[in-house]
């Protein structure tokens, strides 16, 4: 089968560039021709189908840089893509997929490419990774506290809140962007949903959206599995994420101050790498042990699971199947994450780690020390790990979604 996978970057960003890398992998492995349609971007991995992507726009550099041509450009891109459509034409005119496979779309690419994808009659499944779809602020949240004040597509209540970024024009063009998808029908324009966490598609259910749409699929592990579970010497523990204020990271941080006897590893980048660095440093003044590394490898990551006792995922909004978690699992390494969202579908108090009240900071510290000072919970939990992260099989994932690509070309599911 010929399958096109759409999402705007193509590197080991996040959760779904994760996700639609490591499938693309699997699928390769079974015989199918898979390609990308994606955004031009310094860090993505060399493609040859990148002649046909759309160009780079920073949207945060524009956002700096405040300017009424700025100001255009950001709202012409953001919105409706009239680029974006016309490069994936030129793609689709060489080349035509059996089905196109969206992931995190918005922004850069847009649901402009729905409307190509429509006209030339190619069925399409997206994998919800997020909830944009529902909230102009993409994670239900305002002001770094759960919101869901836009359910019923009330999405102005994003502009008169300044739900994204505080900037009321920021939120104005979040909003006119939820509004004009809410207008495109989307919902009735693509044939599947794939929602990796029971959470968001209930979720979507509750805001209205019709259940026979969705299709539950836990995300998968792609990575090899530890062959024995060992504690490793030391009291190391990893965040490996986002530096992003929703994913908790300050959290964490504050949480050395009653742990200060604790080596914190820092992989990741995002708005707050200044604020966590300087935080950091100011944390090893003060006799804490804490190592930002940036983004890195596969490969780089893989050892700092494998150097970690415990995984820590503090997150305080909702989550939806984060792969920092199954990563950690794979490796036979425990979590201590935040009792929130999909999270909960994961992490299993006393099974594979423990859960804790987002936000808090102490009860975290409390956590991650009894996995630290107790060997025989920490090896239950890091049984439990490697456990469930083997019940996460890609190649059970692929023979599901091979299926449920089938059933779109065939018209079973729309």
């Amino acid at each position: 089968m010929k399958i096109l996978f759409v999402n705007t970057y193509h590197y080991r960003r996040a959760g779904a560039e994760v996700y639609a890398l490591d499938l693309a992998e699997a699928l390769r492995s079974r015989g199918h021709e898979v390609r990308f349609f994606a955004m031009q971007h310094p860090d993505n991995i060399q493609c040859a189908d990148s002649r046909y992507w759309v160009p780079e726009i920073d949207f945060r550099a524009m956002n700096a840089h405040k300017t009424p041509a700025n100001a255009l450009r950001v709202l012409s891109r953001s919105i409706y893509s009239f680029g974006a459509r016309r490069a994936l034409s030129g793609m689709l005119s060489d080349w035509r997929p059996d089905v196109a496979h969206l992931n995190n779309i918005h922004a850069h690419l847009t649901p402009s490419v729905i409307d190509e994808l429509n006209a030339r009659d190619i069925p399409t499944v997206w994998t919800l990774h997020d909830c944009k779809l529902l909230c102009p602020n993409t994670d239900l949240a305002s002001h770094g506290e759960i919101c869901e004040r836009c359910k019923g597509g009330r999405f102005m209540q994003c502009t008169l809140h300044t739900c994204k970024k505080d900037s009321r024009s920021a939120s104005f063009i979040a909003t006119l962007e939820a509004e004009a998808h809410r207008f495109l029908h989307l919902r009735d324009r693509v044939d599947a949903f794939i929602a990796p966490s029971v959470f968001l598609r209930d979720k979507f259910i509750e805001f209205g959206w019709p259940p026979d749409k969705f299709v539950h699929m836990p995300n998968f592990n792609n990575m090899p599995l530890a062959s024995h579970v060992e504690m490793p010497d030391g009291r190391r523990v990893l965040f490996a994420g986002q530096l992003e204020r929703t994913k908790g990271v300050l959290t964490l941080l504050e949480a050395l101050e009653h742990s200060p006897d604790v080596r914190l590893d820092i992989a990741g980048d995002g708005q707050l790498r200044g604020e966590v660095e300087a935080k950091a440093a100011a944390l090893r003044l003060n006799g804490a042990e804490v190592h930002t590394h940036g983004r890195v490898s596969k490969d780089v990551l893989g050892g700092l699971i494998d150097a970690a006792r415990v995984v820590v995922v503090p997150s305080q909004l909702y989550e939806n199947s984060p792969y920092s978690v199954i990563e950690a699992f794979a490796h036979a390494r425990p979590v201590v994450a935040s009792r929130i969202g999909g999270i909960l579908e994961l992490v299993v108090d006393g099974v594979n780690g423990i859960t804790t009240t987002p936000g808090t900071a102490s009860e975290f510290a409390v956590a991650i020390d009894r996995l630290l000072d107790d060997p025989e919970l920490w090896r239950r939990s890091a049984g439990g790990a490697l456990a469930t992260a083997a019940s996460r099989d890609a190649t059970d994932y692929v023979v599901a979604l091979e299926k449920l690509y089938a059933d779109v070309v065939s018209g079973k599911v729309s």
